[in-house]
């Protein structure tokens, strides 16, 4: 993560954010929730992020919880 930006740019300043600065646990659960939520385009807060953020940083969002998932099943 950039020292001018809150918004993650990399999977290990992302982790960081979930897990440390917002004290949610990265479990198999919560990473396969968030997966569906977020590859569903007509879900509302997934219309939202993408509002907010952009589909470029959308896309990364959702290979970081993939990639968070893959090396929880590892």
């Amino acid at each position: 993560m950039t020292n001018t930006s809150l918004i993650p740019d990399s999977f290990q300043s992302w982790r960081e954010c979930i897990e440390v600065r917002c004290q949610v646990p990265l479990t198999k659960e919560y990473c396969e929730k968030r997966i569906v939520e977020l590859k569903n385009a007509k879900e509302f807060n997934t219309k939202k992020f993408i509002e907010c953020y952009g589909a470029e940083h959308h896309r990364r969002v959702l290979s970081w919880f993939e990639q968070g998932l893959k090396g929880l099943s590892s």
